[in-house]
């Protein structure tokens, strides 16, 4: 009988399978319990976008 591993999915995971809900939900967790790097903003950005939820806050937060 095959194993299966249990991974932790990663971002790229999530991008990769355009997986834009879980990407954000990925994110949204990182930033709830950490300072996000400045590149992941821009990849939460990305997702929101791609998901069709426009939070223009976020981008106006990128623009400074």
């Amino acid at each position: 009988m095959k194993q299966t591993e249990n991974k932790i999915p990663e971002l790229k995971d999530y991008i990769s399978k355009r997986d834009w809900v879980g990407a954000v939900a990925f994110l949204e967790n990182e930033k709830s319990f950490s300072h996000m790097k400045a590149e992941n903003n821009q990849w939460l950005a990305y997702a929101y976008f791609h998901n069709g939820d426009y939070k223009f806050e976020i981008f106006k937060n990128l623009i400074g």
